[in-house]
């Protein structure tokens, strides 16, 4: 973003992977009317800084002297949301103006936005099975009636069955407030400077809300009275059972990142010929998150029924008893979290360009040192009702403490049109109650917890390249080479049990070479050939040497700090054919080959490794009174979960197709099929086919378009986890209608659906053998529609 590498951080449930702290860019803390230009580089040149394996996305700001003299422009919108009913406005505006002859420039823009969005669905939170789980069921006098055939050699408790069969309600409300200032001063035709300053604030309050019915960690105190397996015999379908107990879990994330960037640069021109360049950019985010979770237990384990329903993506349920009846229940514990992380990244680049002629030829060399520190604190505290009651202040449950979804969110459920036996209210918190009964205290602060730690990040890059157009060639070739230092610190447990900080050094270098040619055939027909090579450095977070745990689930996950960055060697051949006015054809082939990978690997253990005793004794779910769910640290089986890099290559190879075309009355068509080949090697997020398929229509005061988006089922996780071989998202088709109507040369009218078709999201497990589709989460967003107006003088 205006020429460095920007952070951004921002919350998310834990199914989606919770707090952001890795690269990835969330999009979400700006809004789109604070920039004024994108590129994206889909093949690397030597004077684009590393990192962007697959593309590059360079984002710019607006400059006052982009366009000289007085602009004043403005946009509102308001969304409505099908789920949730609400109507959500969005405000921005941008005034800027040119004094002393064009030579000083100055702007000044705002974007504001309030949005809600509920995620209506069901879940598993996994399959998996009573032998995985190490346990069997309880079977009635008489045996358990199966209604259906089993596998070769399976019994009841080899079929995979969901672990906590719930009702998921995510409400999730946003307001994001951000600011831009720009200054440009031309003193001389030959030198400019500036200085552009973005800030944004995004606060999003995230209220989950599930109710699951007890199978994992529970399943040898399960009767089983009967079950209906799948058709193939190997996982459950439906089934009536004893002694399950139900759980009512309600959780609010309250979370606020806060970003600013500064940038000053300059433009010195030495000449018509030779022209220098540099920047100066510090960029900070920070983000905490504060998160309260309260379970709500039964009195008494109960029966529960199940049948899974439409084609297996959600189930009728049912219990014996008022599932919405606060009398039923009983408090049982809290926990209070959280997550405090701040992102320092500062920049110096400096940029020479000398022109060869006027055709657009010229020599290219820069330099450019970044220094990135991330420093990430993690607080919990659990409150356990057997300790109240301990301390003669049990909590009791009432009317005032509790609520129902059913009082809270009535249309629940609507979305993705449940089935008459999908349980539509249960007994939720009331969060401001419960805060006041239990006088919530502040989280602790663990330092012997991954999510604690500090990793800075120094890297100095060189390149040099050259551009030079001979007749129909366009020839780019450079080499960039960057030196990268780190140094990474977390707690660990010592001898004496005292947490003691770990700090550990490492550094590494890359030769970065880049040649990128295009050839005009004929006027009209165009070829391209580029090869590059690139990195991927490792998520900061797997650097920092701490370890967390799960009791519950029996995980211990430890990060890596010897991990290398990914190297890829790219290269792309392509054919372009312009055969009308605004008409193309493409099609392009392209190879990546990734070295040191980086992976996510698991180790099985029979009780807890002895290098991480420590860790676990000290684990708040080790703490007395030690709840039964958790894994015994001696017997059980326990995973250890780390990153490392591959000694494997991992070979992708693919081809993509691209196709546009104008016909009369400003009607046209655009259409792109990707396919991607990547042998064995299974990589996460990567679909084997994506298609984009476009209309539209357009004239000089009016316009239209529909998209459909659709890529095949990709992998989030492998291996996966409770036995799964992996887990992995169903692609989806979705369909998007924008349009406009210029009312006037300065107004123009907007009219957008997003997800017209309702298309849900849905992540599964593929069982232990990797050839199921068990749903792991089924739930829609809803259709959002938004009615804007936007004016320019």
């Amino acid at each position: 973003m205006n020429g460095m590498e920007v952070p951004s951080s921002a919350g998310g449930t834990d199914a989606s992977g919770g707090t952001n702290r890795g690269r990835p860019f969330d999009f979400n803390v700006f809004g789109a009317e604070l920039f004024s230009k994108i590129n994206i580089h889909k093949s690397a040149i030597a004077s684009v800084e590393e990192g962007g394996v697959a593309s590059t996305v360079e984002l710019f700001s607006h400059k006052p002297l982009d366009s000289p003299g007085l602009t004043v422009a403005g946009s509102a919108n308001t969304a409505y949301n099908v789920n949730t009913g609400e109507v959500s406005p969005r405000l921005s505006g941008l005034v800027a103006n040119s004094f002393m002859d064009d030579k000083l420039g100055v702007l000044a823009g705002f974007n504001y936005s309030k949005r809600d969005v509920r995620q209506d669905g069901f879940g598993s939170v996994r399959w998996t099975s009573p032998v995985e789980d190490g346990a069997e069921y309880i079977e009635p006098a008489g045996g358990t009636q199966v209604n259906g055939a089993l596998a070769d050699g399976y019994t009841i408790n080899d079929l995979f069955t969901p672990r906590l069969p719930r009702m998921d309600l995510f409400n999730r409300e946003t307001e994001r407030l951000g600011f831009a200032l720009g200054l440009q001063y031309r003193p001389t035709d030959e030198l400019e400077m500036g200085l552009n300053i973005l800030n944004s604030s995004f606060d999003q309050d995230t209220t989950s809300l599930n109710y699951f019915a007890q199978f994992r960690s529970n399943f040898d105190s399960i009767t089983a009275n009967e079950i209906t397996p799948s058709s193939n015999g190997r996982y459950v379908v439906g089934g009536s059972f004893d002694n399950v107990s139900p759980r009512s879990e309600s959780r609010i994330q309250t979370g606020s990142s806060e970003f600013q960037q500064v940038v000053a640069d300059f433009s010195y021109d030495f000449s018509d010929t030779l022209h220098l360049t540099g920047l100066f950019g510090n960029a900070n985010t920070t983000y905490q998150e504060d998160y309260f979770r309260s379970n709500y237990d039964v009195n008494a384990a109960s029966t529960f029924d199940f049948n899974m329903t439409n084609g297996g993506n959600l189930a009728e349920m049912s219990y014996g008893f008022d599932i919405t009846d606060y009398t039923q229940y009983n408090y049982r514990d809290s926990r209070i979290q959280r997550d405090d992380l701040e992102r320092d990244y500062n920049t110096f680049r400096l940029d020479l360009v000398w022109d060869l002629d006027d055709n657009g030829s010229n020599v290219k060399t820069g330099l450019i040192m970044n220094q990135r520190t991330i420093t990430s604190d993690f607080y919990r505290t659990d409150i356990k009702n057997e300790n109240l009651i301990a301390d003669g202040n049990g909590l009791d449950l009432d009317a005032d403490n509790t609520n129902t979804v059913g009082d809270a969110y009535g249309d629940f459920g609507d979305g993705i049109d449940a089935p008459s036996g999908f349980p539509r209210s249960w007994v939720i918190a009331d969060f401001k109650q419960l805060d006041a009964d239990l006088g919530r205290p502040e989280p602790e602060f663990l330092e012997t917890n991954s999510n604690t730690y500090e990793v800075t990040e120094d890297t100095t890059g060189f390149y040099g390249e050259v551009n030079y157009i001979w007749g129909n060639l366009l020839a780019n070739a450079g080499l960039r080479y960057v030196e990268t230092e780190v140094t990474s610190g977390g707690y660990i447990l010592g001898s004496d049990g005292e947490p003691v900080y770990n700090e550990l050094e490492g550094s590494y270098s890359n030769t970065l070479p880049a040649l990128n040619l295009t050839y005009n055939i004929t006027d009209d027909l165009r070829g391209r050939f580029s090869w590059a090579e690139n990195v991927a450095r490792p998520n900061p977070a797997s650097l920092s040497g701490a370890v967390s745990v799960s009791g519950v689930n029996g995980e211990i996950t430890a990060n890596n700090p010897s991990l290398k960055p990914e190297i890829a060697e790219s290269m792309d051949l392509a054919v372009e054919w312009f055969f009308a006015e605004e008409s193309y054809v493409g099609l392009t082939y392209f190879q990546k080959e990734i070295s040191d990978a980086i992976d996510s690997d698991s180790f099985d253990y029979t009780g807890v490794p002895p290098e991480y005793r420590a860790v676990v004794d000290a684990h708040p779910d080790y703490q007395p009174p030690v709840d039964a769910s958790v894994k015994d640290r001696d017997s059980d089986p326990w995973i250890l979960n780390t990153k490392v890099n591959s000694t494997e290559l991992t070979e992708i190879d693919g081809w993509e197709i691209g196709y546009q075309q104008m016909f009369q009355y400003g009607v046209g068509v655009l259409a792109n099929y990707t396919s991607v080949d990547s042998g064995d090697q299974v990589i996460d997020g990567l679909s084997e086919t994506t298609t984009n398929l476009g209309v539209f229509w357009e004239n000089d005061t009016f316009g239209a378009r529909l998209m459909m988006n659709s890529r095949d089922d990709y992998v989030t996780r492998e291996p996966g986890r409770n036995g799964n071989l992996a887990e992995k998202t169903t692609g989806p088709t979705r369909f998007d209608l924008s349009s406009h109507w210029n009312a006037t040369e300065m107004i123009t009218v907007t009219f957008e659906v997003i997800n017209l078709t309702n298309e849900k999201e849905r992540i599964y497990t593929n069982g232990p053998m990797g050839d199921l589709d068990l749903v792991r989460e089924y739930n829609t967003t809803g259709i959002e529609a938004i009615l804007g107006v936007r004016a320019s003088f």
